[in-house]
This record gives C-alpha cells, structure tokens and sequence, in this order.
C-alpha cells in the first residue's frame, strides 16, 4: 500500500445507496418534502420533527441534523414522518 487513502464523494456515496443496496431515495425525499412542507410554506427556516431539526431556505431544504432545536418550529398530526431521516456529508 503507498500510504494514501481513498475518499468517496457524496455523490458516489448517494449513487452506491441507490444503486447497490437498493435504497429509494425519491422515496426519503418524498417523506422529508412531507413532512417539511407545512411548516415551509408558513416561512419557517427551522423545523423539527420526531427528533430531527431541518434547516430550510424557502421550499428548500439545506440540511438536516440530528436532534430538536429549541427555535425550531414542530411539525404536527399527519405531516409527521414516521422515522427519523439523517443524511451527513
């Protein structure tokens, strides 16, 4: 071995989810886009829901880190997700 390592970029990482082990990603955008969209719609640039705090900019969602921040707003009833999503850079 020369010493050197290998780094995989993100987006061959998303590629490998989906194409390898089978993970439907449309389908985890779908659930973060319901469960984010309410509260999107009224402004917000921070939500929570079941846990897990995501970063908004307008419709967009920019990030999504793990726990509840105490500014964000609280997503209830049926926009709830039924499971946590985490996705790390």
């Amino acid at each position: 071995m020369t010493g050197r390592t290998i780094t995989v970029s993100d987006h061959a990482l998303i590629r490998y989810l989906e194409r390898v082990k089978g993970f439907d990603l449309d389908a985890v955008r779908d659930e973060i886009a319901d469960a984010v969209g309410p509260l999107a719609g009224n402004g917000a640039t921070k939500c929570s829901v079941d846990g897990t705090t995501f970063i908004l900019d307008g419709w967009k969602v920019l990030t999504i880190v793990e726990g509840r921040s105490p500014q964000a707003s609280k997503v209830h009833g049926s926009a709830k997700m039924g499971r946590s999503v985490r996705m790390r850079s």
